[in-house]
């Protein structure tokens, strides 16, 4: 079994619904995020944090509480997402 295919799969699809998701609700928190797609934060915080660095998604901390991380999808994001269901369709 190659293992290592499998999860680079499921982080495909983690990245896939959270940008999903981010895209549907923007400025949802990361803690947000992990509640609504029933997740792990360890798991979803490194998610974001390729998702930031692939350019889509970006993220902002509110002043008042730098622990949290508002998220929004990018153009990038929104075409990434656009061109996974397209070829699902």
């Amino acid at each position: 079994m190659n293992y290592l295919a499998l999860f680079k799969n499921r982080r495909n699809l983690g990245l896939l619904a959270m940008l999903q998701v981010v895209h549907d609700t923007p400025g949802k928190t990361l803690g947000e995020v992990v509640d609504t797609l029933d997740s792990s934060f360890t798991f979803m915080s490194k998610t974001v944090a390729l998702a930031i660095e692939k350019g889509y998604v970006t993220a902002s901390h509110p002043k008042d509480d730098r622990r949290k991380k508002h998220l929004r999808i990018t153009p990038k994001g929104v075409k990434q997402l656009e061109t996974t269901n397209t070829h699902e369709n």
